[in-house]
């Protein structure tokens, strides 16, 4: 998994690329909180993600969890088709904005 982030006129996009699983739970929630120092209002690009587990999932509501309790404004955008089964099965997708 890559975490690269890139700050724009609109703020701050974090884009990830790779798989968003248990094995490297730790260093990418770090590497989230991390992007979220500093920035205005974040997209966190979830196009470039491949597979995701319940870990993964879970840092994606972390992530949103922190950004509240920071007053940060923060969405999740173009998520990968391979994804939305998973946030499909725990009926996360309308939490995570994965639809309208």
């Amino acid at each position: 998994m890559e975490v690269k982030f890139e700050d724009g006129d609109s703020g701050r996009v974090i884009s990830l690329t790779g798989a968003l699983v248990i094995h490297q739970a730790g260093r990418i929630h770090a590497q989230l909180l991390s992007a979220l120092e500093n920035a205005g209002p974040c997209q966190v690009d979830l196009h470039g993600v491949t597979e995701i587990d319940t870990a993964g999932v879970q840092i994606l509501i972390a992530l949103l969890h922190e950004a509240k309790l920071r007053s940060q404004a923060i969405t999740l955008t173009r998520f990968h088709p391979s994804i939305l089964p998973a946030l499909e099965l725990f009926e996360l997708t309308r939490y995570l904005g994965a639809v309208a």
